[in-house]
């Protein structure tokens, strides 16, 4: 498993056989303490299934798993690996956003070391990572990637996507799911404007009663 001082990169014994996630293990240091004990016990049990069944070669599992670990210790060096099995899946996109939320939750708390891997990691899958900017003319609605959630408009920012053709999709309770199909490429930043319509649209009718005049 993965130290807090980075002395081992890979996080799952599955994934040195798998392929390379990011760079070389670094020269062994002091003796330091892993991240799974630094966990609840509860987060510690999703830890260990995560392990599991990442030998199993299970990584859409153990990614849950890991998700839930993350979810019960809010343990930011935890999202390191989740990075890592986003990328294994080749979910690039949601890796960089994994590794840049460690980033910004454990400022202050990662070693230099840790936060310079992070840094590298983003770098390397960056090429295969753009952005769109998202217009709706509805709040509080969800955005979804290839029917993966990313969040709710309206958007402060970007929103990172995998390049290649996506389907982006936008709903709201309420209204007509409004989709469209993108090319994305590296570098390129899409904009993308999307207009719900309600499911049930009203119309005010104006009623004229007419009859004989009172004598």
């Amino acid at each position: 498993m993965r130290t807090v001082s980075r002395s081992a990169v890979l996080v799952f014994a599955a994934l040195l056989t798998a392929q390379p996630v990011l760079a070389q293990p670094r020269p062994a240091g002091p003796a330091v303490t892993d991240v799974r004990s630094q966990l609840t016990e509860n987060a510690r049990k999703a830890w260990d299934a995560a392990r599991q069944l990442a030998e199993a070669k299970d990584y859409k599992g153990a990614l849950v798993e890991l998700q839930r670990a993350y979810e019960l210790s809010n343990n930011p060096r935890i999202l390191f690996n989740v990075g890592a099995l986003e990328k294994l899946l080749t979910h690039y996109a949601r890796a960089v956003d994994a590794w840049d939320k460690e980033l910004r939750e454990g400022a202050g708390k990662l070693s230099p070391a840790e936060a310079g891997e992070a840094r590298s990691s983003i770098a390397i899958v960056q090429q295969f990572v753009t952005t769109i900017d998202v217009t709706a003319n509805e709040s509080d609605a969800t955005l979804f990637i290839d029917d993966y959630p990313v969040g709710k408009t309206p958007f402060a920012a970007p929103v990172r996507i995998d390049v290649g053709r996506r389907i982006v999709r936008l709903s709201k309770d309420g209204f007509v799911d409004a989709s469209q199909t993108v090319d994305v490429s590296s570098g390129a930043r899409t904009p993308l404007i999307f207009k719900l319509e309600p499911k049930n649209k009203t119309a005010l009718v104006s009623v004229t009663v007419g009859g004989a005049a009172s004598a």
